[in-house]
């Protein structure tokens, strides 16, 4: 039990009823200083006594006094701002309830409030919240009675509204705790269900870092419309904090790696000023070839592969990847060589270090362009193949691609090379299937540590946020017929697929077409957004003017009339 792992300096515990919890967790030191631990009820300790036993009651508080703690009655869980306490690591919440036969929204408001509430009580990213609810209340999959996620109080979306983020959801386990006899919401006689009941940890969730406005310029007609974009927001921040990009560090220890197994002294890689760069080193082992840009691929000369091994490693760039990839950015890394099958054999090497199976690369044939070559004009391309990997779990993935050409197709003795193009999120995503691809670039600096601590230790990797709320909203609209009254973007799927992902970036989940209507005279869309951030809080207010903006930029790019 969370509760029980651990020392805290001070706690706070509301809606007791005969105060035997309190009674429990003084008697197995969860406080360390008792004078800092404050137990309340929602009415008068006459009341309570009255209620939920006169003789077991009047015990606890007596008990919880002697200790030197704190007894408070009459405290509204929803209005604990207005207390002028102190601020506490843990605030517990136990079996919170309306009373009566309360309809299940009146129990989500209690919730709502409450968190609310215990926020301004609350030790900062020090601080805890523990609430524990009778088996299905939660809505969580953690749940092992399970409801309609409508009929559930739905205990994370609650606490969203107060920036609290789930981070832990056990079984309670009321054994573990010697003395405790929960109350039901009547009378003593009356307990709560407690088999199966489930407790929830929360936090409150680190704030997103403050995104100066990133536009995107898109054409409109005659003119340009600039949208503001918290992906290209995003990238901006990335760009300047790479060594701390799970996807980058990956990347690093595949050049550290090579530069090991195939002797290579030094790696020639491009500055932070992303300016084309070409260099050739010569020594007694081996050319090198540092790349950024593919472009300067046809700068490759065949004396630069003379020797037995060679490899050209380029930069890891990051770029916008297609719409429908894992990711809305992703890292692709460049190696050339005139012995394939060593690299591939050393790429193998590398990635079983990072996985608990087996690993086998091997290329197939793809019709697929390589997507690198579209301006070496210079260079015959002989190959153009898939990088499969096949893992002895039973996955399989295409991780990247291959391409086989000639450096100088004038000439028949020309040496072949190979270019292999590494789409570095895939390759940790085939390695580890418990990683995220939106953790990799989450702005969020721990979510990030966490991620590149399980993927380097082939751990599971656990969340900070646990079943974060998703949010789902419909848009429909009349799609106008062009011409010169209307200049605007013809609509596509994927062009308006691209515009909500520049919009939402990382709290969007996905884009579905529900409907389309055409008729020849006039044509409809509705299309269904789902929202849902893994690392910082999404209450429904806020999704819904993110929802708004959405909207508008729709509106602005395309010829087309909301409903």
């Amino acid at each position: 039990m969370f509760i029980l792992s651990k020392t805290f300096n001070s706690v706070l515990l509301v809606g007791e009823g005969n105060f035997s919890f309190s009674f429990a967790l003084l008697k197995q030191n969860v406080c360390l200083h008792p004078k800092n631990f404050y137990a309340t009820c929602y009415e008068s300790l006459q009341q309570c006594i009255v209620k939920y036993g006169e003789t077991e009651t009047s015990k606890n508080i007596q008990f919880i006094q002697d200790m030197g703690a704190t007894v408070l009655d009459c405290i509204d869980a929803t209005k604990l701002a207005d207390l002028g306490l102190r601020k506490f690591e843990l605030i517990i919440f136990q079996f919170p309830h309306t009373g009566r036969k309360a309809s299940i929204k009146n129990n989500r408001d209690l919730l709502r409030n409450f968190f609310i509430s215990a926020q301004s009580l609350l030790n900062g990213t020090n601080g805890f919240v523990v609430v524990t609810l009778c088996a299905g209340q939660g809505g969580t999959p953690a749940d092992s009675v399970k409801r309609e996620y409508c009929n559930t109080w739905k205990i994370v979306e609650m606490a969203a509204y107060a920036n609290l983020i789930l981070t832990k959801v056990q079984p309670f386990g009321s054994d573990a705790f010697s003395g405790y006899l929960p109350t039901g919401k009547r009378n003593a006689g009356n307990e709560f269900h407690t088999a199966r009941a489930m407790s929830h940890v929360f936090r409150f969730a680190e704030d997103p870092p403050t995104l100066s406005p990133g536009w995107i310029s898109i054409s409109n007609g005659d003119s340009n419309v600039d949208l503001s974009s918290n992906l290209k927001a995003r990238l901006v921040i990335m760009d300047r904090i790479p060594d701390t990009i799970p996807p980058y560090q990956f990347a690093m220890q595949i050049v550290q790696n090579l530069q090991q197994k195939q002797n290579i002294s030094e790696i020639v890689l491009p500055g932070s000023d992303h300016k084309e760069l070409c260099v050739s080193l010569q020594n007694a082992k081996s050319n090198v070839i540092g790349l950024q840009l593919p472009s300067l691929l046809k700068e490759i000369t065949q004396d630069s592969f003379a020797s037995a091994v060679c490899h050209a490693l380029s930069f890891p760039l990051m770029k916008m990847s297609d719409i429908d990839s894992i990711s809305s950015i992703q890292y692709d890394m460049l190696v050339a060589t005139n012995n394939c099958d060593e690299l591939l054999a050393n790429f193998q090497a590398i990635f079983e270090s990072y996985s608990n199976y087996q690993i086998e690369l091997n290329i197939k044939p793809s019709a697929i362009p390589f997507k690198c070559l579209s301006d070496t004009s210079s260079l015959e391309i002989l190959e153009q193949n898939s990088l499969c990997v096949n893992i002895s779990s039973g996955k399989q993935a295409i991780i990247g691609q291959h391409c086989l050409l000639k450096l100088d197709h004038c000439n028949r003795n020309s040496t072949c090379l190979s270019i292999i193009l590494l789409e570095i999120d895939k390759v940790m995503l085939s390695l580890n299937p418990s990683i995220s691809s939106n953790a990799m670039w989450s702005l969020d600096e721990k979510t990030r540590k966490l991620l590149w601590h399980a993927f380097s230790q082939r751990d599971v990797y656990v969340p900070q946020s646990l079943f974060p709320p998703k949010y789902v909203h419909d848009i429909s609209f009349w799609v106008r017929s062009g011409g010169k009254d209307h200049p605007k973007h013809p609509l596509t799927m994927d062009r308006l697929k691209s515009i909500i992902v520049q919009t939402a970036d990382q709290s969007l989940s996905s884009v579905e077409l529900l409907d389309e209507y055409n008729d020849g005279n006039c044509s409809s869309m509705c299309i269904r957004v789902t929202y849902q951030s893994c690392d910082f809080c999404l209450s429904r207010q806020n999704c819904s003017k993110l929802n708004d903006i959405v909207r508008k930029n729709i509106s602005q790019v395309f010829n087309v009339i909301l409903r």
